[in-house]
């Protein structure tokens, strides 16, 4: 029912941004010009989540096949996050757009767009808590939640845009069982142990990774691009289609 309502709530959006009307786009004009820079900020989960634990990220990207269940999570989910910002980074610049990563401890300068991001994957476990990515037994999801803000001086964000993006793949096994279930599972059908995990690493999971932030990012270069065209920011035969 999740991914049903998610892919609903995408599919309304896209509707708005690419019908003949865009009610999501507020109605007063902001931003007439075309922006100095887009500063595109690390996109974010729930503070309390261990995708946001650095101890478990570096535990996870040091020896992925002995870590921790947690910290197998939270090293996929970072190569997640850091795939989808450099790529909207690239995508965006390849529409004539200078972005660049913004900077969380610096002041923004009036005629910057700013990009920011919420990961919007509901947490198995509790659906307060959002994720970067839930990883199932049949596949993995990332769901966000994208604003696009115009800086009309250097303490005043003006709401330009808001939009959602769901992606799909394949499921990541290692990510959903720790060591000791999976070596006891293992050690009863094939004496192997604890070593089938071990012998997993970051890289074993590339492909899924890679198409949650592909995917990801082709909606949300859609989204932007028809946003940027409507502005006069770029030409409409530089709208992107998006990947759904």
């Amino acid at each position: 029912m999740k991914r049903f309502k998610v892919h609903a709530l995408w599919a309304l959006a896209a509707a708005a941004l690419f019908g003949c009307s865009y009610a999501s786009q507020p109605s007063y004009d902001f931003m007439a010009k075309r922006p100095t820079v887009v500063l595109v900020y690390d996109f974010q989960a729930s503070p309390n989540t261990v995708f946001e634990d650095p101890s478990l990220i570096a535990e996870g990207a040091r020896n992925f096949g002995a870590a921790s269940l947690r910290a197998r999570q939270a090293a996929i989910g970072q190569q997640i996050r850091m795939r989808i910002h450099q790529k909207l980074i690239d995508g965006i610049n390849s529409l004539g757009l200078p972005a660049q990563p913004g900077d969380p401890s610096r002041p923004v300068a009036a005629g910057a767009l700013i990009i920011r991001g919420e990961f919007w994957t509901a947490s198995p476990d509790n659906l307060q808590i959002r994720d970067i990515v839930q990883f199932g037994k049949d596949q993995s999801t990332v769901d966000t939640s994208i604003y696009a803000l115009g800086a009309t001086s250097p303490d005043k964000l003006v709401p330009l845009l808001h939009f959602l993006t769901v992606a799909e793949a394949g499921a990541m096994p290692a990510a959903t069982e720790d060591n000791k279930q999976r070596g006891a599972s293992t050690a009863a059908s094939r004496g192997r142990g604890q070593r089938r995990i071990e012998s997993v690493t970051l890289d074993t999971y590339r492909s899924q990774v890679d198409q949650l932030a592909d995917q990801s990012v082709s909606q949300a270069m859609a989204s932007l691009s028809q946003y940027f065209a409507n502005r006069g920011w770029i030409s409409g035969s530089q709208v992107r289609t998006p990947r759904l």
